[in-house]
């Protein structure tokens, strides 16, 4: 993949809690048979996807609250977020207010 050619320290933390179950059979029931035949829970299948990928060198999975984590980075030391937490007005506030200080100014 390009990401693997650029030859730039490229970290990428894939934070998740994945103990949300009944989170994850209400919201994702059509994805359970995929879930199930990639190794039966929402992280085991995340793992086998990275492993397949060839990029697992890249990719940190973290399992804790995304809020939690960003208070361990320092502030401006993130180029790029992707937040996609738990899909409430009250969740994506919280996130916001935890990971812009995180961002890198351009």
């Amino acid at each position: 993949s390009q990401i693997a050619r650029s030859e730039k320290e490229i970290r990428f933390y894939a934070v998740d809690p994945w103990n949300r179950v009944e989170f994850y059979q209400n919201h994702f029931q059509k994805h359970l048979s995929h879930v199930e035949s990639r190794g039966g829970s929402p992280r085991a299948a995340f793992d086998r996807n990275v492993q397949e990928s060839g990029l697992g060198h890249f990719i940190h999975p973290v399992q804790m609250n995304s809020v939690d984590f960003a208070r361990t980075l320092p502030n401006g030391s993130v180029d790029f977020a992707f937040l996609d937490g738990d899909h409430t007005f009250v969740g994506l506030m919280a996130d916001l207010r935890a990971w812009w200080p995180k961002m890198q100014s351009h």
